[in-house]
């Protein structure tokens, strides 16, 4: 983000687009795995978004858009139990 500062001189809108999905049995993951994808699918998001808010929020300006999975909450495909809610 600081790059992205740099070269742009403020941040407008900030698109969260990142996602990553480890398939595989929910009992076979490995704790690396947990971690990949809350560091991705969660921090990421956290991360890129505190870097960015406090300025628009100074300016009153500014957008962000969150996107996620259309299936999240309602389905899962083989192998994405590891991510589904019970």
């Amino acid at each position: 983000m600081a790059r992205a500062k740099k070269i742009e001189g403020k941040i407008d809108i900030l698109v969260n687009n990142a996602g990553v999905c480890r398939l595989g049995n929910f009992l076979d993951m490995s704790e690396e795995d947990r971690d990949f994808h809350i560091d991705i699918n969660i921090k990421g998001v956290w991360n890129v978004t505190k870097a960015v808010l406090p300025e628009m929020v100074e300016r009153k300006d500014g957008r962000i858009v969150m996107m996620s999975s259309v299936t999240g909450d309602m389905v899962a495909d083989p192998g994405e139990n590891g991510l589904c809610p019970v």
